[in-house]
């Protein structure tokens, strides 16, 4: 087994080794064969942990270089040991390389808001849809952009995402690289107004050169441009005079108060950048303002769903109530046809008290000048039968064809036992203070009492 041995001799060599041949210091640093150097790690009297030893493939003439990593001589490949990722900020690539999440794979691309169309409540109206961010999976239709931004997505995870100014963070990305743009371009003008400066003329003396003239200025700074005769010169960053040549063409140079007048639109830029991060607070209190919107929308759809719901239920009450008045429509209608199958039987009623009426009209023509009680009427089938009288027996009806020859009703008369009998003289007797029949019986019928039955179909 491997050992861990912290103490041991030290010899000093005071020269350095140089190497004469092509072949290890340590004998036990080079394995040919893997088996061999496994079985030396684990029970070689030498091995100790923490020894490289390297084994050499012969056939594919290639090498790797092992650790002893444990007192057991297990043996781990020296550079071999797998580097995790949290594949949430940092991933590995097809090639194995380490690169941001989801760089040059996919992004999120900014889906601009798309206005309600039509009128609420009526056919054919579409509902805003508000923008929102769509994960897009790079592809030759859709390649990956730059300038994307890197957030965190669901608070977790890195994405990429499309900049846009109908957001709040949106919005502040486009401020950011507007300023960005702002101070590049204002270092751009500062170097422009400080490339060259025109200082003036100078004159050569007698056996004077250009270099030497130029040796006479004072604190000469870059840019400075002196003009000599018909050449110019300029003094650079690394402090030479150089010749710009015989004529310089300067106007398509700013002057200075150009410059000045575009660091006075550079200033009002910057105020109006600042004015645009104000902006935030608005659209962070309309979105404030749209979120209750859409809550009440919601309790809005909620209600109307319930009332719907009522509308219905009313529907299918309504449905019933229909089908119980075409019902009693039916009943009425066959309370009309035995109404009239009852006139058609006792004709039709008339003046103010219409039901009697109609009835006392159908019994007077049975009971005028005829005596009645209950056991003279019979009413079946819808009629009033009367006893009838032929000659010998009572009734209130004479039977035609009854009588001895030459006799007839007129010679008969009925006396107080309800019987028609002939009379003994010329005296109408058995009448009371009747003069006539028809009188007594008119007197009699208005004393009576009609008993009736109900009058069925």
């Amino acid at each position: 087994m491997a050992v861990i041995k912290k103490n041991f001799n030290i010899m000093a060599l005071p020269l350095a080794i140089e190497r004469a041949n092509p072949i290890p210091l340590d004998s036990t640093a080079i394995w040919y064969s893997l088996e061999d150097m496994q079985n030396y790690a684990k029970t070689g009297a030498t091995a100790y942990v923490g020894q490289t030893l390297v084994y050499v493939n012969e056939t594919a003439k290639t090498s790797t270089a092992y650790i002893i990593a444990d007192d057991a001589g297990t043996l781990q490949e020296i550079g071999a040991g797998k580097v995790e990722f949290d594949n949430v900020t940092i991933e590995t690539n097809e090639s194995g390389k380490v690169a941001l999440k989801d760089f040059g794979k996919k992004y999120y691309k900014w889906v601009k808001t798309v206005p309600a169309s039509g009128t609420p409540g009526e056919d054919g109206y579409v509902a805003e849809v508000p923008g929102h961010y769509e994960a897009q999976v790079v592809d030759e239709t859709n390649p990956w952009k730059a300038g994307l931004e890197l957030r965190t997505v669901d608070g977790s995870q890195l994405g990429w995402y499309e900049p846009n100014t109908e957001t709040t963070a949106g919005l502040n990305s486009a401020v950011t690289a507007l300023q960005g743009d702002v101070t590049e371009l204002r270092n751009s003008l500062s170097a422009l107004a400080g490339a060259f400066r025109f200082k003036g003329e100078l004159t050569l003396q007698e056996g004077q050169d250009a270099a030497g003239l130029l040796a006479t200025v004072k604190n000469p700074q870059p840019g400075d441009v002196y003009q000599i005769g018909n050449d110019e010169w300029v003094y650079t960053a690394d402090k030479k005079w150089i010749e710009l040549g015989p004529q310089i063409d300067l106007s398509g140079y700013a002057t200075k108060d150009a410059l000045s007048a575009v660091d006075g639109r550079l200033g009002t830029l910057e105020t109006t950048v600042g004015d645009l991060t104000k902006v935030d607070g608005t659209i962070a209190k309309l979105q404030e303002t749209v979120a209750g919107h859409t809550t009440s929308i919601g309790n809005l759809n909620t209600k109307v769903g319930t009332l719907e719901t009522s509308i219905k239920t009313n529907a299918d009450g309504l449905k019933a109530v229909e089908g119980k008045i075409t019902a009693l429509e039916n009943a009425d209608k066959a309370f009309d046809t035995r109404v009239g199958n009852l006139e058609k039987a006792l004709g039709a009623p008339a003046g103010e008290d219409t039901e009697a009426s109609g009835l006392y009209a159908v019994m007077d023509t049975f009971i005028t000048g005829a005596q009645l009680d209950g056991a003279d009427i019979d009413i079946l089938n819808h009629k009033v039968q009367l006893k009838t009288f032929d000659g010998t027996a009572t009734g209130l009806v004479p039977v035609p064809g009854a009588f001895a020859e030459g006799e007839t009703a007129a010679d008969f008369v009925l006396n107080a036992a309800g019987t028609w009998v002939k009379p003994q003289d010329a005296r109408i007797g058995n009448l009371g203070d009747s003069a006539t029949v028809v009188d007594y019986v008119d007197k009699k019928v208005s004393n009576a009492t009609i008993v009736w039955s109900t009058i069925t179909e």
